[in-house]
């Protein structure tokens, strides 16, 4: 059986046949010691994020074929919904830069830096050498913060993959894949606040068949 993966190689950021991982590095490395926390996979995820978008949040025209889902996840806390809903936008610039196959899109500048960033933009380029794009549906959840030093935080997160595909981009054809455990992954990233007060990303990692992201 094959799973699914959007991004492969230097950035696991989305990647497996589409793994997707928003911008990362998915190699056992912890920077800092990066902290995650578990979660009971019989509990229910929080519903998606469908409250109106703050007047200066940043549009995302993803193609007709593609569905991104960040779940809200708000904490109450003012710093961690903060980081919450910028961690959100990065993770959706990663992938909106992956549809339309644009490193250099401004909102991807934006929110996501530092290796994340160079690991987002080879993870790009690698799907335009090789034809193909990404479609399908795809739904991130449990996100949960973690306040470190001052102006740095972690989060970590969950995808379900299972309805996420690779696309030829010359053909259309979809490589459609069985849902499987590999189509959960759990990411840590950390965030880090900008001189303007924007949290971006700056590293991700990810873990493909995580227990704690099983639905």
């Amino acid at each position: 059986m094959t799973t699914s993966r959007w991004r492969g190689g230097a950035a696991a950021v989305l990647g497996v046949a589409l793994l997707l991982t928003s911008c990362g590095d998915s190699g056992d490395e912890d920077p800092d010691k990066i902290v995650g926390a578990k979660r009971d996979p019989t509990e229910q995820s929080s519903a998606p994020e469908d409250a109106e978008p703050a007047a200066d949040a940043p549009e995302f025209d993803f193609p007709a074929d593609l569905k991104v889902e960040v779940d809200a996840d708000t904490t109450g806390d003012g710093t961690k919904d903060a980081v919450l809903r910028d961690h959100g936008y990065a993770v959706r610039a990663n992938l909106l830069a992956l549809a339309k196959l644009d490193p250099e899109l401004p909102v991807l500048a934006d929110y996501v830096v530092g290796d994340a960033f160079i690991n987002s933009t080879d993870t790009v380029e690698s799907f335009k050498a090789e034809g193909r794009t990404v479609t399908g549906a795809t739904r991130f959840y449990d996100r949960e913060v973690e306040l470190r030093d001052k102006g740095v935080a972690s989060v970590t997160y969950c995808e379900d993959q299972r309805k996420a595909f690779n696309k030829d981009v010359d053909s259309g054809e979809v490589d459609r894949t069985e849902p499987s455990a590999e189509s959960f992954v759990r990411y840590t990233a950390l965030m880090e606040k900008s001189d303007e007060g924007v949290w971006q990303m700056t590293f991700d990692q990810s873990e493909r068949g995580a227990p704690e992201c099983q639905l």
